[in-house]
């Protein structure tokens, strides 16, 4: 009997390291949520410019109480194109990003993919956000409508 509780005992610390030991998302990485995708802008594609490129965005919003270090955190759609938050890119406490298709400077508010051609299909696409080490934090499926945008 003494035995048994002594296993049993034993089974309960290791399984209880073993969760401890689990590795999982920083509570502030975890906080970081897709917003409005715009993956149809409005108006016809062509002929194609900057001003069309950059009204083709998603939102990346921080919904925790601490800025968020994302420089190397990872958005990508179904076909692989990937944009990279540039190195040593922070989103503040409780704020957003827009990250545009096209080309321009990027601010607190804006980053630029800097693409020469649209990444989101009109017809529909799905947006993946990861840490550099993979760990995938938001998707954000865009099925197409009317409006040519969702909110996640």
């Amino acid at each position: 009997m003494h035995r048994s509780i002594r296993l049993l005992a034993a089974a309960s610390v290791v399984a209880a390291a073993a969760v401890t030991l689990t590795p999982q998302a920083d509570a502030a990485t975890s906080s970081l949520q897709f917003r409005t995708f715009v993956a149809d802008q409005p108006g016809a594609d062509l002929p194609l410019s900057q001003y069309k490129l950059n009204r083709e965005y998603i939102t990346v919003k921080n919904t925790s109480t601490r800025s968020v270090k994302v420089g190397g955190y990872r958005i990508r759609d179904k076909a692989n194109h990937t944009f990279v938050f540039p190195s040593g890119y922070t989103i503040r406490a409780g704020s957003s990003v827009r990250v545009h298709t096209g080309r321009g400077t990027n601010t607190s508010t804006d980053v630029y993919w800097k693409q020469g051609y649209y990444v989101w299909n009109n017809t529909g696409d799905t947006a993946y956000l990861s840490t550099p080490g993979g760990t995938r934090l938001d998707v954000c499926t865009y099925y197409k409508n009317s409006s040519g945008r969702k909110y996640c």
